[in-house]
Order: C-alpha cells, then structure tokens, then sequence
C-alpha cells in the first residue's frame, strides 16, 4: 500500500451505465430493453444484469420487458422490495 493508493479509485466488478434522460415512458422502456440486450451481447457479458425500480408501475414494467425481450430470468434480475400496503 503505497502513500498515494488513496488518489485511485477502488478496484470493483460493477459497471454501471451512464445516467440517461427519456422524454417518454414508451423511450425509457425501449431504451432499457435495447441497454439490456447490448449488455448481455458483450463478449466479457456479466454474470448478472440488476434493475432496480423506485416505484411499483415502473417495477410492473421492467417485468413485462424480460418476458417480452425473451431475457433469461437468471440473467437479469428485477427484485421485489415494495411493500404492499393495500393488504391489512
């Protein structure tokens, strides 16, 4: 460990992607489906794909798209983290 090891940025095997802005719903579901299937193309592909949804229409959504684009579900995860509050 040298004086300067502090200065490098921290060996990691996450990549994550650049930050985007869709002016549609319809652009943002096309466009994470179309950042999924180029991921998961790459000669150095990752294990794993994680999307994470801050809301439960957007969570319903990234579900249809794996089952739409066909993605193998070991591949991509959508996990579940909301908490129904409609049941008592």
């Amino acid at each position: 460990m040298g004086i300067f090891d502090w200065l490098k940025k921290p060996k990691t095997n996450v990549d994550l992607l650049d930050e985007v802005i869709w002016l549609t719903k319809q652009a943002k579901f096309t466009g994470i489906s179309a950042s999924i299937g180029r991921c998961l193309a790459e000669p150095a592909r990752p294990f794993a794909v994680l999307l994470v949804a801050h809301f439960r229409d957007c969570l319903e959504q990234l579900q249809a798209i794996l089952e739409q684009g066909g993605f193998d579900p070991q591949s991509v995860i959508v996990p579940t983290c909301f908490k129904d509050h409609t049941q008592s």
